[in-house]
């Protein structure tokens, strides 16, 4: 029977798509050291939202994490690659959904949105366990990273490398 972590579960706020996290990745992995067994705290080191090279680990979301993700961004490079040179294939639904976006930040957007869903989807049959703060610690990492995008910064440096100078 998987470790059961209740007070820790309960005492974290929720977290938001598209909200700015409450927790940092600090201050949630803090908190983790004081509940956790050693082997539950390492697999929790190990998530990462970043690009996986190949799957780390053979159970548990984690595992699942990292063969979505990695199928994820296969799917994406694909269908670049094929409207890139105009090839005649079939491009998926979801490729398609996150490349029709308007903007690089609305592609980050959904791209992001997509793999926040699928640890929604993964974290409703995980209560109090692992798993569960698995999840949420790639939550966070989500979070964070759609923070760093700053609109009015990006839309300066776009008009700066865009401006037609006169020679």
């Amino acid at each position: 029977m998987p470790n059961r972590y209740y007070f820790l579960v309960s005492s974290l706020v929720h977290l938001t798509f598209g909200k700015e996290a409450p927790i940092t990745r600090e201050r949630f992995l803090s908190e983790c050291r004081k509940w956790l067994t050693e082997k539950d705290l390492l697999g929790i080191y190990g998530a990462s939202t970043k690009v996986p090279e190949k799957s780390t680990c053979n159970n548990g979301l984690l595992s699942e994490w990292e063969s979505f993700d990695i199928d994820l961004r296969k799917i994406l490079s694909e269908a670049r690659e094929a409207r890139k040179h105009a090839y005649d294939r079939v491009i998926s639904p979801t490729a398609e959904d996150i490349l029709d976006s308007e903007t690089p930040l609305d592609i980050e957007n959904r791209f992001e949105k997509i793999r926040w869903e699928f640890l929604e989807e993964k974290a409703f049959d995980h209560h109090f366990d692992k798993d569960w703060l698995t999840a949420y610690f790639l939550k966070i990492q989500i979070l964070e990273r759609l923070a760093m995008f700053k609109k009015e910064e990006g839309q300066r440096i776009f008009a700066e490398v865009c401006e037609v100078r006169d020679e």
